[in-house]
């Protein structure tokens, strides 16, 4: 099911995509607030209702980065 969890989630209405995440995650443990940066993860911490390897961990941490981009397309009438 892990392998096929995005095309399954996707398909899901809002309701049914929160009930399922809020059965996956038991605990979110935050940084204090004071210490938020811009551009970085507020989340210290999420454990899991089942195991989670540590390699797993890892690489769902602080390690990994995130870029959004906007885009603003226009025609030119010329």
């Amino acid at each position: 099911m892990l392998l096929v969890f995005e095309k399954l989630f996707d398909k899901m209405n809002p309701e049914e995509q929160r009930k399922i995440v809020e059965s996956l995650i038991a605990e979110v443990h935050l940084h204090p607030k004071e210490t938020w940066k811009e551009g970085k993860n507020p989340i210290k911490e999420i454990k899991y209702t089942f195991p989670v390897s540590q390699e797993v961990i890892a690489e769902l941490g602080d390690t990994l980065s995130t870029v959004e981009t906007i885009v603003l397309l226009q025609r030119q009438h010329t």
